[in-house]
């Protein structure tokens, strides 16, 4: 269940979730609201919920207010850039106006299967930060919670799945908060994590083939990030990318109907090259 995850795992993104906390008790816990612009068809999708704000007032700031607008075009104009081009996948970004989580205790195990069963894949929420001095903003941030709902969906079975991950931009503090939107767009974690979703997503629907090219890229994506002193909820994702790379083999060479090249041409130690 929801909030028996390693304590370490939070280590970098603690201060966020603690101030999603606090906000949480601020607002109430009211019930998160379904996302009008959501799509089905077989079409993979990205939520992109309302961000909210820290303190009063940033509501105002034109930057913070843009934010989520420039974003939403950003990653829906994108969206096709998050898939393979060898393995394209239909891909869209739904736009979550007034959609705002609490936190994990929003993602019950109720709404988690009914967002994989719309296909969602990623869904993205968190809060806007800022300085307020004599009127004026600065240091502004975003803090990004990226919820992986298929490896959430999984946590229902395995307690200690990394499906929620935490990320605050800009990542260093000499870099200008006006650049927040180049910054979030261009993040490694938002290439991996749609990876990683549409990867798993394609393993509980059988496509072997394909979920390993997907889980395969994210693993690649993810090197560098635990490589670098990455946190600790970085490194378990790892570790849960890698096992679902050798449960791909597994399941492909446990299934009759399949006859791809996964039951003898990749070594189910280390099936990524």
């Amino acid at each position: 269940m929801l909030g028996r995850r390693e304590a370490s795992w939070m280590a970098v993104g603690a201060t966020v979730a603690v101030i999603f906390s606090l906000l949480s008790v601020q607002l109430g816990e009211t019930q998160t609201i379904d996302c009008v612009e959501s799509l089905s068809g077989g079409i993979y999708q990205i939520y992109l919920d309302e961000l909210d704000y820290t303190k009063e007032g940033l509501q105002n700031d034109p930057q913070l207010q843009n934010l989520m607008q420039r974003l939403y075009f950003k990653l829906r104009t994108n969206a096709k850039g998050l898939t393979l081009s060898s393995t394209p996948v239909p891909l869209a970004v739904a736009l979550c106006k007034g959609r705002k989580p609490k936190g994990e205790v929003s993602f019950n195990k109720r709404m988690v299967e009914s967002l994989d069963d719309s296909d969602v894949i990623l869904e993205l929420w968190g809060l806007l930060d800022a300085k307020q001095l004599d009127g004026q903003v600065s240091n502004r941030n975003a803090s990004i919670c990226f919820v992986l709902i298929p490896v959430l969906l999984d946590e229902y079975l395995n307690p200690l799945q990394p499906g929620l991950q935490f990320v605050t931009y800009p990542k260093a503090p000499d870099i200008a908060s006006g650049e927040l939107i180049n910054l979030l767009e261009q993040s490694l974690e938002l290439e991996t994590f749609a990876a990683i979703g549409i990867g798993v997503n394609l393993l509980k629907n059988k496509k072997y083939d394909e979920a390993m090219k997907y889980i395969c890229k994210a693993r690649i994506l993810l090197q560098p990030m635990v490589a670098s002193g990455g946190n600790e909820s970085r490194k378990a994702l790892k570790d849960y990318v890698e096992e679902t790379a050798r449960q791909i083999i597994v399941k492909a060479r446990g299934d009759a109907n399949y006859a791809g090249a996964l039951i003898e041409l990749v070594d189910p130690v280390n099936p990524c090259p």
